[in-house]
C-alpha cells in the first residue's frame, strides 16, 4: 500500500532556467531540422492550410503548451504562440522559389498576420499628449532620427501609461522609425578607450569574482551555441552598458545622450528598486531569491570598480557619479531598456544597446512593428519597394526571425520615407523600424518583447498583462509515494514451535512484503509516468485530466493499483473508487494548501504598509494570481 500518499513539490514553470537578466532578446535563426525541411518543401509546393499551421504550432510549443494541447481551440490558442508562428510561416514562404503559388501563399500569409495584429476595440484607446513629447520630437528632429513627418507621437494612455501612438495612418513595411547608428550606445567604448580599457582588464584580472554567479550575457540566452561569450564580473556586457551610459555626460557633456538621460526614469521599473517589504510579498514566487542574488552580484562589481577607479582616473570616475545608487540606476536602465541587435547574417555579433527614444515603446504580443533591423543609407529606393512587398505578403524577407520572436523596447518615427537620415554621415546605417500591418491614426504602436512570463515582466519592466497572467501556471513535480507490502495476520506461535522458527517465519514475510512493495512500487511509478511526473495548474479552465490521472494512480492502494492495471483503465477518465478518490482529493489539497501558505506568508509579512509599486502595477487582484500563477509563460 501506498505509505502517506504520493508527494508533490511545487516550482514556478521556467524557474530553473529562467535568466537572471530580463531583456528583450533577439530571435536568432535557427538550424533547420527534419521536421522543418518538410515544412519548408510543403510550403513551397502546396497552399497554405490547416496541417501546415499545425505542424508549425506543434513545433514552436514549449512543454507548457505541449501540456494543457489547447491548438485545436482557436479561442484557446496563445497570441505568443500565434505570433511565432506567423513569423515562422513567413519565413517557410520567403525562403521559397518566385512563383505564383509563392505569390498566393505570401498574400494568405499577410492576411492571416493582419487578422492576428489588428486591433481588439473599436475605437483607440484613449489618450492625451505626454508633457515630454514636443521636446522629444525636437531632440529626435536635431539627431536625426526623423527624416520627414513623424508618424509617431509620445503620448500616456490609460492602461499602459506613456508610449507611442500613431500620429498618422500608416501602411504595412512603413519604416515609422530609423536611429542613426552612431546614436545607438554600446558597451564598446569603453573598452577600447584608452585609459578606461586597461584600467577595467586590470581590475578584472586581480579580482576574484568568478565564485560569483554572473548575470546571463546576451550572448548566452536563447542562442545556438555560436558567437557565445559569457563575461563574468567587471567585464560583463551589461556592466559595461551601465558605465558607458554614465561616462557619456562626461566624456560628451553636450551629446545626444548627456541630453537623452532626462527623458530616462528616476527610478526605472525593476523590482532591484523594490523595498524588502515589497518583495517579501512575492515569497511565494523565484522574484525575491533572484533579486537577491542580482544584487549581490552588482554589489560585488561595485565594490571592484570603485573607488579603484575613481582613484586612478578621478576626471572620469568622479565619486558622486558612480556611487551605488547611481551604479543601480545605471544598470536597472540597461536591463529595462536595452535592445539586443544581431544575430543574423547581417549582423552576426549580437550585443546589446541602448537606442534614443525607440526605448519608449512598450510590449504586446499583437505588435504591430517587426523587430529593427539596420539597413543602409542607400536605402531610400529600396525601403518603398521593401513597402510594397510587405503590404503584398513577401514583407521582411530579411531579418524575418526579429519580426516577431525577438523582444525590444521602444520607438518613434517617420512617416513613409525609407533610408538614413538626412543628417546622417554619408553610408552610416540606421536601426530602421517596420510596421507589419496597418496602423490607425491614433492606436498605440507596440514591440513585441518576446516569449516573457508574466514574472520577468513584472520584474524588470514592471507591469503584467492581465490576459497573459491567465496562462501562467505553477509546475507542480509528483513522487510516487514510499510502498509497504501487505500486513499479513500476526499468528502468534505455539508453544510447540521454537523462538528460531518464529523469527524465521518474521523474516520471510518480511522479505515477501519488500518485494510487494518494490513490485508495487515499480507499477505505481508506470503508471504515472503514463500521464507524467511534471504537471501544470493555471488560474483558467478545469484541473488537467493528466494530473487527476496521476494522483489517481498515485494514492490508490495496492490492490486497486493491481486491478486498475489488469483493466487498463485510464485513471484520467474519472475517479477509480469512492475511497480512491477521497485519497485523490485530499493530495491536490494538500497540494493547494502549500500555494496558499505561501501567500499568505507574502502577506503576511508586508503588514499594513502595503507594497504601493506592485499594487499600481498589478492590482490586488491581480497580485494574487500571479503568486498562485507563478513564472511559467504559457504560450
Amino acid at each position: 500500500m501506498a505509505d502517506g500518499g504520493c508527494s508533490a513539490r511545487m516550482r514556478h514553470a521556467g524557474a530553473a532556467t529562467y535568466s537572471a537578466n530580463g531583456r528583450r532578446y533577439f530571435g536568432v535563426v535557427r538550424r533547420m531540422d527534419a521536421g522543418s525541411a518538410g515544412r519548408w518543401r510543403r510550403a513551397g509546393t502546396e497552399p497554405i492550410d490547416d496541417a501546415i499551421l499545425k505542424a508549425i504550432r506543434i513545433s514552436l510549443r514549449d512543454p507548457v503548451a505541449r501540456y494543457f494541447d489547447d491548438d485545436d481551440d482557436p479561442d484557446c490558442r496563445s497570441p505568443r504562440l500565434e505570433r511565432a508562428t506567423q513569423i515562422e510561416l513567413l519565413r517557410l514562404v520567403s525562403n521559397t522559389l518566385p512563383s505564383a503559388l509563392r505569390k498566393s501563399n505570401l498574400d494568405d500569409a499577410a492576411a492571416m498576420r493582419r487578422a492576428l495584429l489588428r486591433p481588439e476595440p473599436d475605437e483607440p484607446p484613449r489618450s492625451v499628449p505626454d508633457a515630454w513629447g514636443a521636446a522629444l520630437l525636437d531632440f529626435g528632429q536635431r539627431y536625426g532620427v526623423w527624416t520627414g513627418t513623424p508618424a509617431l507621437e509620445l503620448r500616456r494612455f490609460d492602461q499602459t501609461g506613456r508610449g507611442l501612438a500613431s500620429s498618422v495612418d500608416l501602411e504595412a513595411g512603413e519604416p515609422v522609425l530609423t536611429i542613426p547608428e552612431s546614436l545607438l550606445l554600446g558597451s564598446e567604448g569603453v573598452l577600447s578607450h584608452p585609459q578606461i580599457g586597461p584600467a577595467l582588464h586590470e581590475i578584472a584580472h586581480n579580482d576574484s569574482m568568478t565564485s560569483a554567479q554572473p548575470v546571463v550575457s546576451e550572448s548566452s540566452a536563447g542562442g545556438d551555441g555560436e558567437d557565445e561569450e559569457v563575461m563574468e564580473g567587471v567585464l560583463h556586457g551589461d556592466i559595461l552598458l551601465a558605465l558607458a551610459l554614465l561616462l557619456e555626460p562626461i566624456l560628451r557633456p553636450g551629446g545626444a545622450w548627456s541630453e537623452y538621460c532626462a527623458y530616462l526614469p528616476e527610478a526605472p521599473p525593476s523590482a532591484l528598486n523594490w523595498s524588502r517589504a515589497q518583495l517579501q510579498r512575492m515569497v511565494a514566487t523565484p522574484l525575491p531569491q533572484q533579486v537577491c542574488e542580482l544584487r549581490a552580484v552588482l554589489l560585488a562589481a561595485h565594490g571592484a570598480l570603485f573607488p579603484t577607479l575613481s582613484h586612478r582616473l578621478p576626471h572620469l570616475f568622479p565619486p558622486d557619479a558612480f556611487s551605488w545608487n547611481r551604479f543601480v540606476w545605471a544598470y536597472t536602465v540597461v536591463q529595462s531598456r536595452g535592445l539586443v541587435i544581431g544575430g543574423d547574417a547581417a549582423m552576426r555579433q549580437r550585443r546589446t544597446v541602448l537606442v534614443p527614444v525607440a526605448d519608449m515603446l512598450n510590449h504586446s504580443a499583437r505588435s504591430q512593428l517587426a523587430w529593427p533591423t539596420l539597413e543602409a543609407s542607400e536605402h531610400e529606393a529600396g525601403g518603398r519597394e521593401l513597402a510594397a512587398g510587405v503590404s503584398a505578403g513577401g514583407a521582411l524577407v530579411t531579418g524575418l526571425a526579429s519580426a516577431g520572436l525577438g523582444p525590444s523596447a521602444g520607438n518613434e518615427a517617420t512617416h513613409g520615407q525609407g533610408g538614413a537620415p538626412a543628417d546622417a554621415p554619408p553610408g552610416e546605417r540606421s536601426l530602421t523600424f517596420r510596421t507589419l500591418c496597418p496602423v490607425r491614426r491614433g492606436d498605440q504602436v507596440f514591440l513585441y518583447y518576446g516569449r516573457l512570463s508574466c514574472l520577468q515582466t513584472l520584474e524588470h519592466y514592471g507591469f503584467v498583462c492581465r490576459r497573459a497572467l491567465e496562462r501562467e501556471v505553477v509546475a507542480v513535480d509528483l513522487e510516487p509515494p514510499e510502498e509497504k507490502g501487505e500486513e499479513e495476520a500476526d499468528l502468534m506461535p505455539s508453544q510447540e514451535e521454537g523462538r528460531e522458527k518464529a523469527e524465521a517465519a518474521d523474516t520471510e514475510a518480511g522479505e515477501r512484503r519488500e518485494l510487494e512493495a518494490e513490485q508495487t512500487g515499480q507499477l505505481r511509478l508506470r503508471m504515472m509516468q503514463r500521464y507524467g511526473l511534471v504537471h501544470y495548474l493555471r488560474a483558467s479552465g478545469p484541473l488537467p485530466g493528466k494530473l487527476l490521472g496521476a494522483l489517481r494512480v498515485g494514492t490508490a492502494p495496492a490492490s486497486e493499483l493491481r486491478r486498475v492495471a489488469s483493466m487498463g483503465t485510464d485513471a484520467a477518465a474519472g475517479p477509480l473508487s469512492q475511497s480512491s478518490e477521497t485519497e485523490c482529493c485530499a493530495a491536490l489539497g494538500s497540494i493547494l494548501d502549500a500555494m496558499e501558505a505561501g501567500l499568505e506568508l507574502g502577506a503576511d509579512a508586508s503588514g499594513q504598509g502595503q507594497d504601493q509599486a506592485v499594487s499600481q502595477a498589478i492590482g490586488e487582484e491581480q497580485a494574487v494570481a500571479l503568486g498562485v500563477g507563478g513564472a511559467g509563460a504559457g504560450g
